[in-house]
């Protein structure tokens, strides 16, 4: 095998590699959600038979840690996303701009250079090939906290946990 076909290799098992994180992020991501349903319902239902108003206030208390759970998932996943990104531009457009690097990577010379290739190979995280701002900014924990699908997720299980305990009484008599 020569050093051509040896950073092929390179590159494609770590499109494998964060391919498997991504999804095992998503996986990790739907049963957060499914658990946290799950504690909800359960709770509410406890709720309603027995009619007891802090359990109420429990269920509205059950989505906030797994919404903060699950917002550091997608803070993980976001970060191989990236570099999954950053590999596919690569390969597509045949050159990267590296931050912090004076020249711009080609593939061909990440292929055929005997040298240290510019584009950094098995780098999951991403951070040394997106810009940092742009990094910063997609990894930064508050707004995948604040995810628009996080928070319709979160934010109506808290919300009809309120609207039940409110209006309780008309819905038992």
């Amino acid at each position: 095998m020569d050093l051509k076909e040896f950073r092929v290799e390179i590159l494609k098992t770590e499109i494998e590699s964060i391919s498997t994180k991504i999804n095992h992020f998503d996986d990790l991501r739907l049963r957060t959600r499914q658990t946290c349903i799950s504690l909800w319902i359960a709770a509410l239902g406890v709720a309603l038979t027995q009619n007891i108003s802090a359990i109420y206030f429990l269920a509205v208390f059950i989505p906030i840690p797994f919404w903060i759970i699950e917002a550091r998932y997608r803070r993980y996943q976001k970060g191989n996303s990236l570099r999954l990104g950053a590999i596919r531009n690569f390969i597509r457009d045949e050159k990267y701009n590296v931050p912090n690097e004076k020249e711009e990577a080609t593939l061909d010379n990440y292929l055929n250079s005997n040298t240290k290739p510019i584009f950094p190979a098995f780098y999951y995280w991403g951070n040394k090939t997106i810009p940092n701002e742009r990094f910063k900014k997609e990894i930064r924990f508050i707004n995948n906290l604040l995810s628009r699908n996080i928070i319709i997720i979160y934010f109506t299980l808290i919300i009809l946990a309120l609207f039940l305990e409110i209006f309780r009484n008309s819905f038992l008599k």
